[in-house]
């Protein structure tokens, strides 16, 4: 496993790995296991820091949180040490994974890989104290995992707090095309449930300027590790009804299909969609003079529906469920550099 060599604060502050040679000789070694336990061989040989602020004061927080952050040409690897005086308050109520968990005592690694600073090229990666798992893949990606990408999270309850490590594909994320070592931007925070603040590595400020985010130096990115891959989510729904005491037949079939040529670019087809057995079909029943806005759950607009947002409060460029049937659609996004 590589260290994050040259990982930099923009709001100051430097993560200090260890001396290159030793760092070299990890490049071959084994991975650490996503147990929750730091105790790995492999954590030692990270880049680690431990200077984490309150987001609305921008001070230093009584309850730290050491970060370890290193890759290989498989995944990114992290790791995070939790302080807590009290671990026994812990708030872990969430189970479900991908499910809104707010609330819970959790941590949440950033990565922007193109290192634009922009909301839409962020990749979340969450996990609980109680160790359930939450992503959400920079451009928009439909939330069924196998579709999604998957990625390996754990977390472990300590004396002083509790342990987080997460083990993230590059394959699952969008990375730039580059054979020379790029710089990335990443950020780390924490929320402190039952104390309710949020703690940064490197505070954003309440203005949320992504700007402020670290930067990671000198990574490699895995060019020829890329795999190409067709990944179909098909559909199936077959009924009968009663007719003038006769029963009829129903059935109806389709799907979706997603291939990435390239880490930056996705291509997606849909035909004869199911857009009647989906989540949040109806809005409610309560009056309204405006049009409601309901959060769209069709993967084939899921996919890529970060590039039309504005992420400033006035909402969508394109509003997809106004389109309500369609016999087929394709459509391709991604970056063709920076």
């Amino acid at each position: 496993m590589r260290v994050g060599f040259g990982v930099e604060r923009a709001r100051g502050g430097r993560i200090e790995p260890l001396s290159e040679p030793r760092a070299a000789r990890q490049a071959t070694e084994r991975s650490p296991v996503i147990d929750g336990d730091l105790s790995d061989a492999a954590w030692a040989e990270s880049a680690s820091d431990n200077t984490f602020t309150d987001q609305k004061n921008l001070q230093p927080v009584p309850h730290q949180t050491t970060i370890y952050l290193g890759y290989d040409e498989i995944a990114i690897y992290f790791a995070a040490h939790a302080v807590d005086p009290a671990p026994s308050s812990l708030v872990m109520a969430a189970t479900k994974r991908d499910s809104e968990f707010g609330g819970d005592d959790h941590i949440t690694f950033r990565i922007d890989a193109y290192h634009t600073h922009n909301w839409n090229d962020v990749s979340r990666f969450s996990v609980t104290a109680g160790g359930t798992q939450g992503s959400r893949i920079a451009g928009g990606r439909s939330g069924k995992t196998e579709w999604k990408g998957d990625w390996t999270g754990a977390a472990k309850v300590v004396e002083d707090g509790y342990t987080v490590e997460m083990a993230i594909p590059w394959a699952i994320i969008p990375y730039p095309n580059k054979d020379e070592p790029a710089s990335l931007a990443f950020n780390v925070t924490r929320n402190h449930a039952r104390l309710d603040y949020e703690s940064w590595y490197s505070n954003i400020t309440n203005l949320w300027a992504e700007k402020f985010s670290a930067d990671w130096e000198g990574v490699q990115l895995p060019e020829g590790n890329f795999t190409r891959e067709v990944l179909v989510l098909p559909f199936f729904a077959a009924g009968a009804a009663e007719r003038e005491n006769e029963w009829e037949g129903t059935a109806r079939g389709g799907g979706d299909v997603r291939y990435r040529p390239t880490p930056q670019l996705t291509g997606l087809l849909t035909f004869n969609p199911d857009f009647r057995n989906v989540e949040n079909e109806v809005a409610g029943i309560d009056f309204t003079r405006g049009e409601r806005r309901v959060d769209e759950s069709r993967p084939f607009f899921q996919e890529g529906r970060d590039m039309f947002r504005t992420w400033s409060g006035i909402g969508d460029y394109f509003y997809s469920r106004r389109i309500e049937h369609i016999d087929m659609g394709t459509k391709l996004y991604g970056k063709l550099g920076q």
